[in-house]
This record gives C-alpha cells, structure tokens and sequence, in this order.
C-alpha cells in the first residue's frame, strides 16, 4: 500500500533533482552560470535551507511579535489583497491536532520572510560585484531559457503561494489523505528555495530589462540630435 506514496515521493524529490540540476548545472557563453555557484555548493545552501533554515523559523515564527507586525496597518491592507486566508484567522485559534499552535503568528512570519527573500535579491543589486554578475547572466544566456526558467519557478512559487496564504481550499482536498500530507510538506520545504530562485531570477531578468531599455532610450537619444545637427539652419 505504501508503495505508489514511496514512489511519488521518490519522484518528487527527482522533479528537485532535475530543478537543481537545470539552475546549477546551464551556463552561458564564457561559462557564466545563473548563481555562479557549482551544484554541490548549491546543494548545500538547498539543504542549509531547510535542515537549518526552517527549525530556526518555526522557532522565530512563535514569537508573540509577529501578531504586532501584522496589526501594523499598510502590512495588513497588503495582506488583504495578496493573502487573504491570513485575515481568516484570529490570534485565539489553535488547530484542533495542536492546540498550542499559534497559527496566526505563523502565517504573519511565513509572508514576511518570504517577502523579505524575494526583497532581498533585488536590495542585493546594489552591490557592485552582484549587479555585474547579474548583468553577466542577461548578456551570456539564452534568452529564451531564462525567461521559461522565470516562467517555471514563478508558476511554482505562485501555487505555493496560493495554496497557504491565498485559499485554503486546496490544502482542505489534500490533507486528509498521507500523499497528500507529504505534498504538502514538500510545499513547506521547498517554498524558500522557490522563492530565492524566483527572486534571483526576476531580479536579473528586471535588471536585464532595464539596461536594455536604458540602451536603447540612449541610441534614440543620440540620433534625434545628430538628425537635428544634420538639418540645414
């Protein structure tokens, strides 16, 4: 009976395998790669992530300091409209399988922090030496790879999202039952790295974009006055 949940569990971890596999192993021309990271120190962030990562907030997730954060007004006119499920909740409830469970905190911290990751990968083209070797990346990949990479991990992302923090009704279908269980569980593993990989993207793919347009405003530019000098007075 077992067996059909051990093999889908088994082919999820390849799905992240092969994920793994696809952001840490394509290069670019000149041998740029997406994080400039090899597979296997990537593979020790991934399971720095959630062996270290997620004990460290389900620790911080408790704290009563999230039910302030999430009181604060714009934090939560932003939660109405981007995570409504959260407003479902009262800072009272507790699941009935666990009672000491604050789940309200959870929820606050688990969006926070997912923002913050996405946040951070944009704070981090400030950098000289991040924003050069994203700009790297734009010039050195195919474009059409780098775009069906953001397409994949922002799909990703935005069922995850959906799914905790959007409408519960998915989660309700799939908890009762084990394999459903373990899906979710996987959901709650691998969401921050889903959402640093998407963040990492959209951040190169924002200040790709940005260049190229900033390029192309400049050469307009440029020949709107060398027509002007060009005209007879």
């Amino acid at each position: 009976m077992d067996k059909p949940e051990q093999a889908s569990a088994s082919s999820r971890g390849s799905l992240l395998v092969v994920g793994m596999d696809a952001v840490a192993e394509t290069v670019g021309r000149h041998g740029v790669r997406l994080y400039g990271l090899s597979r296997p120190q990537l593979a020790m962030v991934w399971v720095g992530l959630i062996f270290t990562g997620i004990p460290a907030f389900a620790l911080l997730a408790a704290l009563p300091i999230w039910e302030r954060v999430g009181d604060v007004w714009w934090i939560a006119k932003l939660n109405h409209y981007i995570a409504p499920a959260i407003g479902t909740v009262t800072s009272d409830y507790r699941p009935p399988g666990a009672p000491h469970y604050p789940e309200r905190r959870v929820l606050i911290a688990a969006t926070s922090i997912i923002e913050l990751l996405l946040l951070a990968n944009f704070a981090a083209m400030f950098f000289r030496k991040v924003r050069k070797h994203a700009l790297l990346v734009w010039l050195c990949f195919d474009r059409q790879k780098l775009f069906l990479f953001l397409a994949i991990s922002g799909s990703a992302f935005a069922v995850i999202w959906y799914a905790f923090f959007y409408d519960w009704q998915a989660l309700e279908f799939l908890s009762p039952n084990r394999s459903g269980q373990r899906l979710i569980s996987f959901a709650v593993m691998t969401m921050p790295s889903v959402a640093l990989v998407f963040g990492h993207l959209l951040a190169i793919v924002t200040l790709g974009l940005a260049r190229s347009a900033s390029k192309t405003t400049r050469r307009y530019l440029r020949s709107q006055r060398s027509t002007q000098a060009d005209r007879p007075v």
